[in-house]
This record gives structure tokens, C-alpha cells and sequence, in this order.
């Protein structure tokens, strides 16, 4: 019998959590939404929502970070 072992993940770096939370997260519902009226049978829109985040965390690396108050 052999053992399946998860890799460890570290926590993202606090700026790509925080641009995930404040300019991306709010989207999902209407992301959501949309996906629903497009595919109304899907059963992969977990999954779609997911790739679109794979897709969009890249842009984290491109985006500059917000000047910060002195």
C-alpha cells in the first residue's frame, strides 16, 4: 500500500493576498452569476472560477504596488 503525500503550500506573500481580497475577490458573485446564465447545466463553474484566479494571479507580478502613506 503506498501513501499519497500532499505537498506543503506556503501563505502567499501579504500583497498578492491582499490585491486576491480587496480588487479581485469582490467580482466572484458576479462571476458566478455570469457563468450561471451562460451555462445554466454546468456543473464546473467551481472550477472555471479557479482557472480565472490561476490566470489572473500572474498579473500580481506585472501590477505595481499602490504608493504607500509615508
Amino acid at each position: 500500500m503506498s501513501r499519497c503525500t500532499v505537498p506543503s503550500v506556503s501563505a502567499p506573500p501579504p500583497d498578492q493576498n491582499r490585491w486576491f481580497l480587496e480588487p479581485l475577490r469582490p467580482h466572484e458573485p458576479m462571476l458566478r452569476a455570469w457563468l450561471a446564465s451562460r451555462f445554466p447545466h454546468s456543473t464546473e463553474s467551481d472550477d472555471l472560477v479557479q482557472e480565472a484566479y490561476a490566470h489572473a494571479l500572474p498579473a500580481t507580478a506585472l501590477t505595481p504596488s499602490a504608493p504607500r502613506a509615508p
